[in-house]
């Protein structure tokens, strides 16, 4: 049996636990895009998928990514959360980033100011 999972909302946050009988913690993501995806169909009860790294939802049969469904991202981007929180599903924590090594960049950066 599926019991619907009920957020704790404080202000404009929902905290939606996660697991079974939020066992695995809460996500915390904003009051409207909550309401946003109970309005599309998605279903409340949430999990922390550990090894992908990602707080998700089944669509069907098929795991998904509630940041990736807030984002609308195609394939060939990944989603970095800035804070390095993966619970934390606030849009201004969410960042699309292109898939492979982002942190490259920012090496390639580092050494040249350290060149300087």
């Amino acid at each position: 049996m599926i019991v619907n999972r009920v957020p704790r909302i404080e202000g404009a946050i929902a905290y939606v636990p996660l697991g079974k009988d939020g066992k695995h913690g809460e996500a915390k993501i904003s009051l409207e895009d909550y309401q946003w995806l109970m309005e599309k169909g998605i279903s409340p009860n949430w999990f922390a998928q550990a090894p992908k790294g990602f707080v998700g939802v089944y669509v069907g049969y098929v795991a998904k990514s509630i940041a990736r469904i807030l984002l609308d991202l195609p394939r060939n981007l990944v989603i970095k959360h800035k804070d390095g929180d993966l619970t934390n599903l606030l849009r201004d924590n969410l960042e699309a980033v292109k898939a492979g090594r982002p942190d490259i960049g920012m090496l390639r950066t580092i050494k040249a100011a350290s060149e300087c």
